[in-house]
C-alpha cells in the first residue's frame, strides 16, 4: 500500500499493532515509522518491521526510527505470531498501566479536593472555637463583674440595715 494513504488510514483509524515493511514505493519504512512516532496519536502504536534487509546497521536504523522489533526474511510463521503476539501483550499491558496512571491521577486529584476542603473546615472550627473562648471570656468576666456587682450589693444592704438597724427578712 502507499505509505502516504496507510500514514493517513492510520492517523484515521489506529491499529492495534502496526507490521512494516522497509522497502516501500514512496518513502520507505524507516521514514514512515518516523512520521508515526513523531505524531501523538500514533507515538505508542508498536512498529515491527518486516525486511529482507538483515545487517546489524539495518535493524539498528530501524530500532532507532522507533520500532519495537525487526524481523528478518525469510519469515517464520511461528516466530510472527510469537513477536506479534508479545508486542500486542506488551501494548495491552501498557494500555492498562495508563489507564491506571489516570485512575490514580483522578484519585489523588479528588483527595487533594477533599484535603482542601476539610482544611478550609478546619480553619473554619478552629475559628469557631476561638470565637467561643472570647465569648466564654467575656461571659466569665461578665458573670465575674456580676458577682463584684452583687457582693457589693450585698455589702450596701448590710451597711444599710446596720445604719437603720432593720432586721434580717
Amino acid at each position: 500500500t502507499d505509505p502516504v494513504k496507510a500514514l493517513e488510514s492510520i492517523r484515521t483509524t489506529p491499529p492495534f499493532i502496526i507490521l512494516l515493511d522497509v522497502d516501500m514505493p514512496g518513502i520507505n519504512g524507516y521514514e514512515l515509522c518516523r512520521l508515526l512516532k513523531k505524531d501523538e496519536s500514533t507515538r505508542a502504536i508498536p512498529v515491527l518491521f518486516l525486511s529482507a534487509l538483515h545487517t546489524p546497521p539495518d535493524i539498528l536504523k530501524g530500532f532507532k526510527a522507533g520500532a519495537v522489533d525487526y524481523i528478518t526474511k525469510p519469515i517464520i510463521p511461528e516466530e510472527l505470531l510469537a513477536r506479534v503476539n508479545t508486542q500486542i501483550r506488551l501494548r495491552e499491558i501498557q494500555i492498562e498501566l495508563e489507564l491506571s496512571y489516570a485512575n490514580l491521577f483522578a484519585e489523588l486529584k479528588e483527595h487533594k479536593k477533599t484535603e482542601n476542603i476539610l482544611s478550609e473546615n478546619n480553619e473554619y472550627v478552629n475559628s469557631l472555637l476561638e470565637k467561643e473562648k472570647r465569648n466564654r471570656k467575656a461571659l466569665l468576666s461578665m458573670m465575674s463583674d456580676q458577682k463584684r456587682s452583687l457582693e457589693s450589693l450585698k455589702e450596701s444592704e448590710e451597711r444599710y440595715r446596720n445604719l437603720f438597724e432593720i432586721a434580717p427578712v
